[in-house]
């Protein structure tokens, strides 16, 4: 009996760390692109239009969202990009920038998106699901392009 507790005890663990473990790279297409790290991930109110945005200034994140800078982004080193899903009827979708890369004077974005499988449970809700991340400046103008991982 101590045996079977004994490993009931491990499988348990060993499935509350891989739970916790930090979520597998993803293999994003165009290898000979250069890799943009983010610097960090921020909250940022409603964008309601489906698309990615790169915001260069305080008044393009205030025009984009209605909401005031976070204190923690200084726009004279630091860039914002967003990615948005627009309106959703229901909980449970998600988006999550994946990795961003740089091709020539374009920003690649890669967006994967995450949707209620149709047998689980949502609420009825209208939400506008983002994912806001800072990158370090770059040196030079650049169009955005989104490449949806799963669109």
């Amino acid at each position: 009996m101590k045996q079977y507790a004994l490993c009931l005890l491990v499988a348990v663990c060993a499935s509350f760390t891989n739970g916790c473990s930090q979520r597998k790279s993803v293999d994003l297409p165009n290898a000979k692109a250069e890799r943009l790290e983010v610097l960090r991930t921020i909250n940022v109110s409603r964008v309601e239009t489906k698309g990615v945005y790169l915001v260069r200034s305080d008044e393009d994140l205030q025009q984009l969202t209605g909401d005031t800078v976070p204190e923690d982004v200084d726009f004279s080193t630091e860039l914002v990009v967003i990615v948005a899903c627009g309106e959703c009827n229901t909980t449970g979708h998600s988006v999550e920038i994946q990795g961003m890369a740089l091709q020539g004077d374009a920003l690649q974005v890669f967006p994967s998106l995450s949707w209620p499988k149709g047998d689980r449970p949502v609420g009825m809700a209208i939400t506008f699901p983002t994912h806001a991340v800072v990158i370090q400046k770059l040196a030079k103008s650049v169009n955005v392009e989104a490449v949806w991982l799963n669109d």
